[in-house]
């Protein structure tokens, strides 16, 4: 009762990393708005994650394989600071790019 044990969400961090040129209060945000905001960028960062993979093992020139493993760690970092606001499935995109970034 009164929220004891429940867990307070960063909305400000969540809505950062999701939203970042939102101009909306993230306090306000629900935390649903918040999880279909994630449902949205989650796939357009694995998609771009693993093109980099293919393109980074494809290529013969040093630089486009230094620059497409650059962009798949920084888009991997910003994934795994919102492991602590996830779901389930969610969390398997982030898994499954972390996978994948570690095999190249």
């Amino acid at each position: 009762m009164f929220g004891f044990g429940k867990k307070k969400i960063d909305k400000r961090t969540w809505a950062a990393l999701v939203m970042p040129s939102s101009k909306v209060d993230p306090d306000i945000l629900s935390v649903e708005r918040l999880s279909a905001a994630t449902d949205h960028v989650l796939p357009q960062w694995r998609g771009i994650i693993m093109e980099s993979i293919e393109i980074a093992q494809r290529t013969k020139n040093e630089e486009t394989r230094r620059g497409r493993i650059a962009l798949c760690e920084k888009h991997l970092r910003t994934m795994r600071k919102l492991k602590p606001f996830v779901n389930r499935q969610q969390l398997a995109i982030i898994e499954e790019c972390e996978r994948a970034v570690s095999g190249i």
